[in-house]
Protein backbone atom coordinates (compact mmCIF):
# COMPACT_ATOMS: atom_id res chain seq x y z
CA UNK A 1 0.00 0.00 0.00
CA UNK A 2 2.80 2.45 0.93
CA UNK A 3 4.51 1.90 -2.42
CA UNK A 4 1.31 2.67 -4.30
CA UNK A 5 0.72 5.85 -2.29
CA UNK A 6 4.31 6.93 -2.98
CA UNK A 7 3.83 6.32 -6.69
CA UNK A 8 0.67 8.41 -6.75
CA UNK A 9 2.35 11.25 -4.83
CA UNK A 10 5.30 11.29 -7.25
CA UNK A 11 2.94 11.43 -10.24
CA UNK A 12 0.95 14.26 -8.68
CA UNK A 13 4.10 16.26 -7.88
CA UNK A 14 5.34 15.78 -11.43
CA UNK A 15 2.00 17.00 -12.75
CA UNK A 16 2.06 20.09 -10.53
CA UNK A 17 5.66 20.85 -11.51
CA UNK A 18 4.86 20.80 -15.23
CA UNK A 19 1.95 23.17 -14.74
CA UNK A 20 3.71 25.63 -12.44
CA UNK A 21 6.91 25.67 -14.50
CA UNK A 22 4.93 27.08 -17.40
CA UNK A 23 3.90 30.03 -15.27
CA UNK A 24 7.41 30.74 -13.95
CA UNK A 25 9.33 30.69 -17.20
CA UNK A 26 8.61 34.31 -18.15
CA UNK A 27 9.49 36.05 -14.82
CA UNK A 28 13.13 36.40 -15.83
CA UNK A 29 12.18 37.83 -19.20
CA UNK A 30 8.79 39.59 -19.20
CA UNK A 31 6.78 41.76 -16.87
CA UNK A 32 4.30 44.62 -16.74
CA UNK A 33 5.14 47.67 -14.62
CA UNK A 34 2.62 50.50 -14.20
CA UNK A 35 0.73 49.32 -17.28
CA UNK A 36 3.85 49.12 -19.48
CA UNK A 37 4.81 45.69 -20.81
CA UNK A 38 8.52 44.85 -21.04
CA UNK A 39 9.94 41.86 -22.89
CA UNK A 40 13.66 41.03 -23.04
CA UNK A 41 13.27 37.99 -25.27
CA UNK A 42 13.96 40.10 -28.37
CA UNK A 43 17.21 41.27 -26.77
CA UNK A 44 18.19 37.69 -26.00
CA UNK A 45 17.65 36.76 -29.65
CA UNK A 46 19.49 39.85 -30.90
CA UNK A 47 22.66 38.85 -29.01
CA UNK A 48 22.29 35.30 -30.30
CA UNK A 49 21.55 33.85 -26.87
CA UNK A 50 25.21 34.45 -25.96
CA UNK A 51 26.51 35.70 -22.63
CA UNK A 52 27.50 39.37 -22.67
CA UNK A 53 30.35 40.81 -20.60
CA UNK A 54 31.75 44.16 -19.56
CA UNK A 55 35.01 45.03 -17.77
CA UNK A 56 35.09 47.76 -15.15
CA UNK A 57 38.02 48.62 -12.89
CA UNK A 58 39.60 45.22 -13.53
CA UNK A 59 36.40 43.33 -12.76
CA UNK A 60 34.51 41.48 -15.51
CA UNK A 61 30.75 41.03 -15.30
CA UNK A 62 28.81 38.40 -17.25
CA UNK A 63 25.09 38.51 -18.01
CA UNK A 64 22.58 36.92 -20.39
CA UNK A 65 19.10 38.46 -20.80
CA UNK A 66 16.36 35.93 -20.01
CA UNK A 67 18.83 33.27 -18.95
CA UNK A 68 21.74 32.03 -16.89
CA UNK A 69 25.45 32.44 -17.63
CA UNK A 70 26.35 29.15 -15.95
CA UNK A 71 25.86 27.02 -19.06
CA UNK A 72 28.28 29.01 -21.22
CA UNK A 73 30.71 30.20 -18.52
CA UNK A 74 31.54 27.02 -16.63
CA UNK A 75 33.43 28.92 -13.92
CA UNK A 76 30.14 30.62 -13.05
CA UNK A 77 28.46 27.45 -11.81
CA UNK A 78 28.80 27.03 -8.05
CA UNK A 79 27.68 24.73 -5.29
CA UNK A 80 25.43 27.48 -3.93
CA UNK A 81 23.96 28.34 -7.35
CA UNK A 82 24.09 26.48 -10.66
CA UNK A 83 21.90 29.01 -12.51
CA UNK A 84 23.75 32.28 -12.00
CA UNK A 85 22.20 35.39 -13.58
CA UNK A 86 25.07 37.82 -12.98
CA UNK A 87 28.63 36.59 -12.52
CA UNK A 88 31.75 38.52 -11.60
CA UNK A 89 35.37 37.69 -12.39
CA UNK A 90 37.56 39.64 -9.95
CA UNK A 91 40.85 41.46 -10.59
CA UNK A 92 43.19 39.19 -8.63
CA UNK A 93 46.29 37.77 -10.28
CA UNK A 94 44.64 34.38 -10.07
CA UNK A 95 41.13 35.53 -10.85
CA UNK A 96 38.17 34.04 -9.00
CA UNK A 97 34.54 33.97 -10.09
CA UNK A 98 31.59 34.98 -7.93
CA UNK A 99 27.83 34.55 -8.27
CA UNK A 100 25.92 37.80 -7.86
CA UNK A 101 22.33 36.55 -7.97
CA UNK A 102 20.42 33.66 -9.43
CA UNK A 103 18.23 33.21 -12.51
CA UNK A 104 16.52 30.18 -10.93
CA UNK A 105 12.76 30.28 -11.43
CA UNK A 106 10.37 30.16 -8.51
CA UNK A 107 12.42 32.24 -6.06
CA UNK A 108 10.79 35.59 -6.77
CA UNK A 109 13.85 36.84 -8.61
CA UNK A 110 14.62 39.07 -10.34
CA UNK A 111 12.60 41.83 -8.72
CA UNK A 112 11.22 44.20 -11.36
CA UNK A 113 10.89 47.89 -10.47
CA UNK A 114 10.75 51.33 -12.06
CA UNK A 115 13.90 53.29 -12.81
CA UNK A 116 15.11 56.03 -10.51
CA UNK A 117 17.56 58.79 -11.35
CA UNK A 118 16.84 58.87 -15.09
CA UNK A 119 14.13 61.54 -15.20
CA UNK A 120 11.29 60.74 -17.58
CA UNK A 121 13.22 58.10 -19.51
CA UNK A 122 11.36 54.81 -19.79
CA UNK A 123 12.85 51.58 -18.57
CA UNK A 124 13.04 49.29 -15.57
CA UNK A 125 15.42 47.77 -13.04
CA UNK A 126 16.09 44.08 -12.44
CA UNK A 127 17.37 43.23 -8.96
CA UNK A 128 19.04 39.87 -8.44
CA UNK A 129 19.15 39.44 -4.69
CA UNK A 130 18.82 35.69 -4.12
CA UNK A 131 21.50 32.97 -3.84
CA UNK A 132 24.46 35.31 -4.34
CA UNK A 133 27.85 34.14 -3.11
CA UNK A 134 27.69 34.01 0.70
CA UNK A 135 30.27 35.66 2.96
CA UNK A 136 31.04 35.10 6.63
CA UNK A 137 31.20 38.83 7.40
CA UNK A 138 29.81 40.83 4.48
CA UNK A 139 26.35 40.50 2.87
CA UNK A 140 25.92 37.99 0.04
CA UNK A 141 26.74 39.33 -3.42
CA UNK A 142 23.86 40.80 -5.41
CA UNK A 143 23.39 42.80 -8.60
CA UNK A 144 21.03 45.27 -10.23
CA UNK A 145 20.72 45.99 -13.95
CA UNK A 146 19.05 49.18 -15.16
CA UNK A 147 17.47 48.75 -18.59
CA UNK A 148 17.18 52.24 -20.06
CA UNK A 149 15.04 53.01 -23.11
CA UNK A 150 16.98 54.26 -26.14
CA UNK A 151 15.15 53.60 -29.41
CA UNK A 152 18.35 54.21 -31.41
CA UNK A 153 20.29 51.32 -29.84
CA UNK A 154 19.71 47.77 -31.12
CA UNK A 155 20.84 45.89 -29.15
CA UNK A 156 22.97 48.40 -27.26
CA UNK A 157 25.55 47.08 -24.82
CA UNK A 158 25.99 46.04 -21.22
CA UNK A 159 27.84 48.68 -19.18
CA UNK A 160 28.91 49.27 -15.60
CA UNK A 161 27.38 52.12 -13.66
CA UNK A 162 29.40 54.63 -11.65
CA UNK A 163 29.89 53.51 -8.99
CA UNK A 164 29.64 49.90 -10.03
CA UNK A 165 29.76 48.63 -6.43
CA UNK A 166 27.91 50.34 -3.59
CA UNK A 167 27.69 49.18 -0.87
CA UNK A 168 30.22 46.34 -0.77
CA UNK A 169 29.12 43.22 -2.68
CA UNK A 170 26.23 45.10 -4.31
CA UNK A 171 27.00 45.56 -8.02
CA UNK A 172 25.29 47.86 -10.52
CA UNK A 173 25.12 47.50 -14.29
CA UNK A 174 23.21 49.26 -17.06
CA UNK A 175 21.95 48.41 -20.55
CA UNK A 176 20.63 51.14 -22.87
CA UNK A 177 18.57 49.56 -25.61
CA UNK A 178 15.34 49.84 -27.59
CA UNK A 179 14.16 46.67 -25.87
CA UNK A 180 13.75 48.64 -22.65
CA UNK A 181 11.16 51.01 -24.16
CA UNK A 182 8.22 48.73 -23.46
CA UNK A 183 4.76 48.70 -24.97
CA UNK A 184 1.16 47.76 -24.34
CA UNK A 185 0.46 44.58 -22.36
CA UNK A 186 -0.34 41.61 -24.61
CA UNK A 187 -4.01 40.94 -25.24
CA UNK A 188 -5.59 37.86 -23.64
CA UNK A 189 -5.58 34.85 -25.98
CA UNK A 190 -8.71 34.48 -28.08
CA UNK A 191 -10.85 31.38 -28.23
CA UNK A 192 -10.54 30.96 -31.97
CA UNK A 193 -8.13 28.02 -31.75
CA UNK A 194 -4.57 27.85 -32.99
CA UNK A 195 -1.38 28.34 -31.01
CA UNK A 196 -1.41 30.91 -28.20
CA UNK A 197 1.86 32.76 -27.71
CA UNK A 198 2.66 32.85 -24.02
CA UNK A 199 0.14 30.10 -23.20
CA UNK A 200 0.26 26.36 -23.10
CA UNK A 201 0.75 24.70 -26.45
CA UNK A 202 -1.52 21.89 -27.64
CA UNK A 203 1.27 19.41 -26.93
CA UNK A 204 1.58 20.46 -23.29
CA UNK A 205 -2.19 20.39 -22.84
CA UNK A 206 -2.31 16.81 -24.15
CA UNK A 207 0.55 15.79 -21.86
CA UNK A 208 -1.17 17.34 -18.82
CA UNK A 209 -4.49 15.69 -19.68
CA UNK A 210 -2.74 12.33 -20.17
CA UNK A 211 -0.97 12.39 -16.81
CA UNK A 212 -4.09 13.71 -15.08
CA UNK A 213 -6.09 10.76 -16.40
CA UNK A 214 -3.26 8.38 -15.48
CA UNK A 215 -3.30 9.63 -11.88
CA UNK A 216 -7.08 9.22 -11.72
CA UNK A 217 -6.76 5.70 -13.15
CA UNK A 218 -4.35 4.65 -10.39
CA UNK A 219 -6.25 6.41 -7.61
CA UNK A 220 -9.68 5.05 -8.52
CA UNK A 221 -8.31 1.62 -9.44
CA UNK A 222 -6.36 1.30 -6.20
CA UNK A 223 -9.43 2.35 -4.22
CA UNK A 224 -11.63 -0.26 -5.91
CA UNK A 225 -9.03 -3.00 -5.42
CA UNK A 226 -8.46 -2.08 -1.77
CA UNK A 227 -11.98 -1.45 -0.49
CA UNK A 228 -14.17 -3.51 -2.84
CA UNK A 229 -12.04 -6.53 -3.65
CA UNK A 230 -10.13 -6.35 -0.29
CA UNK A 231 -6.79 -6.71 -2.06
CA UNK A 232 -3.48 -6.20 -0.26
CA UNK A 233 0.09 -5.30 -1.25
CA UNK A 234 0.85 -5.05 -4.96
CA UNK A 235 -2.53 -6.61 -5.69
CA UNK A 236 -4.22 -3.21 -5.20
CA UNK A 237 -2.46 -1.84 -8.28
CA UNK A 238 -5.10 -1.91 -11.03
CA UNK A 239 -4.16 -4.42 -13.75
CA UNK A 240 -0.92 -5.05 -11.91
CA UNK A 241 -0.14 -8.05 -14.12
CA UNK A 242 -0.05 -5.82 -17.18
CA UNK A 243 2.09 -3.13 -15.53
CA UNK A 244 4.64 -5.63 -14.22
CA UNK A 245 4.86 -7.20 -17.68
CA UNK A 246 4.98 -3.82 -19.45
CA UNK A 247 8.81 -3.43 -19.53
CA UNK A 248 9.16 -6.91 -21.03
CA UNK A 249 6.48 -6.14 -23.61
CA UNK A 250 8.31 -2.97 -24.63
CA UNK A 251 11.55 -4.94 -24.95
CA UNK A 252 9.86 -7.64 -27.04
CA UNK A 253 8.34 -5.01 -29.31
CA UNK A 254 11.71 -3.36 -29.89
CA UNK A 255 13.40 -6.70 -30.60
CA UNK A 256 10.64 -7.68 -33.03
CA UNK A 257 10.87 -4.34 -34.86
CA UNK A 258 14.67 -4.55 -35.04
CA UNK A 259 14.56 -8.07 -36.49
CA UNK A 260 11.95 -7.08 -39.07
CA UNK A 261 13.99 -4.11 -40.24
CA UNK A 262 17.21 -6.18 -40.29
CA UNK A 263 15.44 -8.87 -42.36
CA UNK A 264 14.23 -6.32 -44.90
CA UNK A 265 17.72 -4.85 -45.24
CA UNK A 266 19.30 -8.28 -45.77
CA UNK A 267 16.58 -9.25 -48.26
CA UNK A 268 17.21 -6.09 -50.27
CA UNK A 269 20.95 -6.62 -50.28
CA UNK A 270 21.69 -3.91 -47.72
CA UNK A 271 23.53 -0.87 -49.03
CA UNK A 272 25.83 -2.76 -51.37
CA UNK A 273 23.49 -2.31 -54.33
CA UNK A 274 23.34 1.49 -53.96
Amino acid sequence: MNKVVLLVVVLLLSFVYVVTAQGQGSSNCQNTINGVFYDLWGLNQKVGGKVQNIMSKGQTYYYLPCGSVSGEIKQCSFSYDTQVAVCQKDSRAQAEYHGCGTAEAGLGTPVWSTLSGYGDVKGFRLSYNKKGEPDRVLPPRSATIDFVCDATLDPGALAAKNPDEEPTHSYHLEWRTKYACGGSPPSPPNNGGGDDEGGLSVGWILIIVFFGLLVLYFLIGAGVQKFYFKSEGVEIIPNHGFWFAFPGLVKDGNVYTYRKISGLIRRDGGYSSV
